[in-house]
């Protein structure tokens, strides 16, 4: 069942999100520190078929149906149910990936006749759920930090306030380079401050209302955004296979 609690998760008050973000702070300076040159967020290269490829089967597509609507995903379920029922008999339940508005609208249909979908398990594509908490953190800090950084860079001509996941790669780009521009500028900053520790350096920056905000939001949603980039990479290699 899908947890109703999440956001109560993820609220930047408990002290295991606060811990989870201290430790990207500290992990993302040490990696500049081990390699000055380093590019935060660089692709490994792990490469996910190392393993045996997993089937997959092409059905019909049903046409003129649409995302938003409820009776279309309600068809578009009775039809993956019926399909599967005919295929895999004595099947427990069905996973069914959609992106957020279809997730939504299955939750919703779940709710509305457990019994009718009750072998339904819907799931969110975690690659969209990252490229919305981009999306996201963007919009809030774009008029007041980012927009200046933009121009600053000469990308104003491809990266705007409001955009789709269609351009996504345009922002990922941006803050691989934004990210790790900053935490090597910090990393080589002349202080007495223990950079390290984030919430002294906050304080340290107190009297200087752009340089918080800098500060907030690379703490708040740049390294954590690195952090989630570098996990869904990560997925489905043979390291994670063995810790599962």
């Amino acid at each position: 069942m899908p947890r109703l609690n999440v956001w109560r998760d993820m609220d930047p008050l408990l002290p295991a999100v606060k811990t989870e973000k201290d430790n990207q702070w500290r992990s993302a300076l040490g990696f500049i520190r081990g390699g000055p040159e380093g590019q935060l967020g660089e692709y490994l290269g792990v490469q996910r078929k190392t393993e045996p490829v997993t089937p997959f089967r092409i059905w019909s597509p049903l046409c003129y149906v649409s995302t938003c609507s409820y009776q279309d995903n309600a068809a578009v379920l009775d039809q993956i149910d019926a399909t599967i029922r005919a295929q895999c008999a004595g099947h427990l339940a069905t996973i069914v990936v959609g992106d957020q508005q279809t997730f939504d609208r299955m939750v919703k249909l779940r709710r509305s006749d457990a019994q009718l979908y009750g072998k339904i398990v819907p799931f969110n594509g975690e690659m969209h759920f990252m490229v919305h908490f981009l999306h996201a953190g963007w919009r809030l800090y774009y008029d007041k930090l980012l927009c200046w950084w933009v121009a600053t860079m000469q990308m104003s001509g491809a990266l705007k306030e409001d955009w789709t996941p269609k351009n996504w790669a345009y922002y990922d780009d941006f803050m691989m380079i934004f990210v790790t521009g900053f935490v090597r500028w910090l990393n080589g900053l002349e202080t007495e401050v223990d950079v390290m520790q984030f919430d002294r350096v906050l304080e340290a920056a107190e009297p200087n209302a752009d340089f918080t905000m800098l500060l907030h939001f690379m703490y708040d949603v740049g390294l954590p955004y690195i952090g989630l980039r570098q996990l869904m990479r990560q997925t489905s290699t043979p390291q994670m296979r063995a810790q599962g």
